[in-house]
């Protein structure tokens, strides 16, 4: 079966696994959106608050995730916030 054009390559099953758990942490330990992940709650509140905790937490994912400049800003999901 050919896939049609206008439909998106889904997510690797790893990655959409990888994906909810981070979901899920998010909201048991930071009771954020389930829709958004640990690392674009932390770029948004680092970002509108500007308060020490988020920006210290920016940095240290954005560390963890050296790869990915602005890891945090750019997993912001705009339409979830």
């Amino acid at each position: 079966m050919k896939r049609r054009k206008t439909e998106k390559k889904q997510k690797s099953y790893g990655l959409r696994v990888l994906l909810a758990i981070d979901q899920l942490f998010n909201v048991v330990l930071l009771n954020g959106s389930e829709d958004m992940t640990i690392s674009g709650k932390v770029g948004y509140n680092a970002l509108t608050t500007k308060k020490k905790r988020w920006v210290i937490a920016e940095k240290a994912i954005n560390t963890l995730f050296f790869f990915q400049p602005n890891h945090c800003y750019e997993s912001i999901e705009w339409d979830e916030v």
